[in-house]
């Protein structure tokens, strides 16, 4: 009885000890991941646009949708790390092809606790620059951009402290 008590502690020394290393080697620090902040957008025209599209646009569409594009693109942080106002390098600048002009351009919706309304968008011509906002971890802003003639192709461009431009959501 004695060997076979002594077996049964042996194994289960075993079996803590493999337990612990399971567990402490699971636990090793992570690095600061990289930011991966992306965008992706998507157009149509006003007076074709399907019904649910357009009301993405609420009180921003225009009288005469003729000639008018609606444009949504949106930021995402697709790490695991939130990213800071000052953690942007410079603003996000939107730019539409030179023979357009931008009739209006808002954040509207948030997969996250910060609201639209507190992110500032100012229009040039035929562009969008978007100031710095907080950005929670795993999170969207989709900004909402009406467009008097062609949207496409656009450019996005911004630049944080971990990533150096922003890339196409592939």
């Amino acid at each position: 009885m004695d060997i076979q008590a002594n077996q049964d502690v042996f194994i289960l020394i075993i079996l803590f000890g493999i337990l612990a290393l399971v567990f402490f080697r699971g636990r090793r620090k992570r690095k600061a991941e990289p930011y991966r902040i992306a965008y992706i957008g998507h157009s149509e025209t006003a007076d074709n646009a399907g019904e649910a599209f357009r009301t993405t646009f609420g009180d921003m569409l225009p009288d005469d949708p003729a000639g008018a594009v609606l444009l949504r693109v949106s930021l995402m942080n697709r790490s695991d790390t939130p990213v800071a106002p000052e953690e942007f390098l410079r603003p996000v600048i939107v730019t539409l092809p030179e023979d357009s002009r931008v009739l209006l351009a808002r954040a509207s919706q948030s997969s996250s606790s910060v609201a639209p309304e507190t992110v500032a968008v100012q229009t040039r011509l035929n562009q969008v620059e978007i100031a710095p906002f907080p950005m929670p971890n795993r999170s969207s802003m989709i900004f909402n951009i009406v467009v008097d003639g062609p949207a496409m192709p656009y450019a996005v461009d911004g630049a944080f402290q971990q990533q150096a431009r922003l890339e196409p959501l592939e």
